[in-house]
């Protein structure tokens, strides 16, 4: 696995993404979808502006407490559903 330093190293592609949190213990703080992840995580880190990380959301993301972003591809999540349908299986594998 790479790790990327930069948002701007990120791919413009539909993903599934896992921020973590914790520096003792690593634990999954948020998990999410976006069309286009570079985007999204640039919504979430650099703009602080999606509904995670203002105080219109059920829960709020604190940008910096988080140590790390994962994020999964896959060809089929170019279709919606395909995309929404993988969120659910990541929220019941990762327990956010």
């Amino acid at each position: 696995m790479e790790a990327l330093t930069k948002i701007s190293q990120l791919p413009n592609v539909p993903a599934i993404y896992a921020m973590y949190g914790g520096e003792d213990r690593r634990y999954v703080a948020y998990v999410g979808i976006g069309d286009n992840l570079r985007q999204r995580i640039t919504q979430h880190l650099v703009n602080v502006n999606s509904s995670a990380t203002t105080a219109t959301g059920a829960v709020r993301l604190h940008p910096d407490h988080l140590t790390a972003v994962v994020w999964w591809e896959h060809a089929s999540f170019a279709d919606r559903v395909g995309l929404q349908a993988a969120e659910l299986v990541a929220f019941d594998v990762l327990e956010p």
